[in-house]
């Protein structure tokens, strides 16, 4: 993995001021977050275009499956 060294920041820092490092996120796409002077974690700010919902008719056709699935569990529990 390649860091770029002008999108690092130290967990210290990030504790200390969260907004620093989401725009530094906004600004570079992923920031290393640094601990004790090595890479521990990455923060990815995402774009619109990366983001996607799921149709009405997916969640529908999941909720139907969930409620075939246990609806004698529910039937129980109104009992």
């Amino acid at each position: 993995m390649i860091i770029d060294t002008n999108a690092m920041i130290s967990i210290t820092e990030v504790n200390q001021n969260f907004s620093a490092a989401t725009k530094l996120a906004d600004r570079k796409g992923e920031i290393t977050i640094m601990k004790n002077n090595r890479p521990a974690y990455i923060l990815t700010a995402f774009r619109d275009d990366q983001i996607t919902f799921p149709a009405s008719r997916e969640i529908d056709e999941s909720a139907d499956k969930f409620l075939e699935k246990y609806s004698s569990d529910f039937r129980k529990m109104a009992e």
